[in-house]
């Protein structure tokens, strides 16, 4: 029998698949990746996350979840993006940071399995409906995916498009708007939707911001991430942000 060189690996999903309009199955199992898979991630594309949403599933074992990654949340979709990572790669990850004790520049090497995981609990649920200061209005949010991400861009995209001498940049905007799921329990049409964004009083929209990065927040990594000094004469143990680069999908060697 030929030898097999490929590492599987069974996770949980950080959500236990209990924010989505049905129940899946929160158990995915995911093998390492191939010379195939790699050149499927170098694809030229306008939709990025839907790239990656497919990469992940193609490297799914057995049964399919209920849902495409694509549709999951992106709390979901990062952890599966990171756990795709390690289980064909390793944990290690080298990171170009600024120690802030000695301000020593270097590249460190960072533990990508010592990132704490966010997982559902029901106290979730008491983040997901919340009332504008300003206004009063009551807003229940929506837990955005990779599919929303690639559409806000390309929302953007078209806007720029159509007023190409305009220097209002729509991100902020269209942005605000895939964080409404209902407002005072309805579901607004797009166009009352997008009214609605435009006239919120600025603290209105950016309370509206905040609690749906923290209602986002609650399933997923924890992407603070310990890193130690490279600096013999310093060796400072220190937080600090995971930052996607090269190095994710093409770890260099030593």
């Amino acid at each position: 029998m030929a030898k097999s060189y490929v590492n599987t690996e069974t996770f949980i999903l950080p959500s236990k698949g209990r924010v989505y309009s049905k129940q899946i199955s929160p158990s995915i199992e995911l093998r390492s990746m191939t010379t195939e898979d790699e050149e499927k991630r170098l694809r030229t594309t306008a939709t990025p996350n839907k790239l990656l949403s497919e990469l992940i599933e193609g490297c799914i074992v057995g049964e399919k979840p209920a849902i495409h990654v694509y549709d999951m949340c992106l709390g979901d979709f990062n952890f599966l993006l990171h756990k795709l990572r390690l289980v064909t790669y390793g944990s290690e990850y080298k990171m170009d940071v600024t120690c802030p004790h000695c301000r020593q520049h270097s590249i460190m090497t960072a533990d990508l399995d010592s990132l704490e995981v966010n997982e559902y609990d029901d106290s979730i649920e008491n983040d997901k409906v919340i009332e504008l200061p300003v206004t009063g209005k009551k807003i229940t949010l929506k837990m955005n995916t990779p599919r929303d991400i690639d559409e806000i861009n390309a929302r953007v995209a078209e806007i720029r498009k159509r007023a190409p001498e305009s220097i209002i940049d729509p991100t902020f905007k269209v942005s605000l708007q895939f964080m409404i799921d209902l407002i005072d329990g309805e579901k607004p049409s797009p166009l009352a939707l997008e009214k609605f964004v435009t006239g919120l009083p600025m603290r209105d929209a950016n309370y509206l911001r905040q609690k749906s990065a923290v209602y986002n927040g609650k399933v997923g990594l924890n992407t603070e991430i310990a890193v130690k000094c490279s600096n013999d004469q310093c060796g400072f143990e220190f937080l600090t942000s995971f930052r996607y680069g090269d190095e994710f999908f093409r770890p260099t060697v030593d």
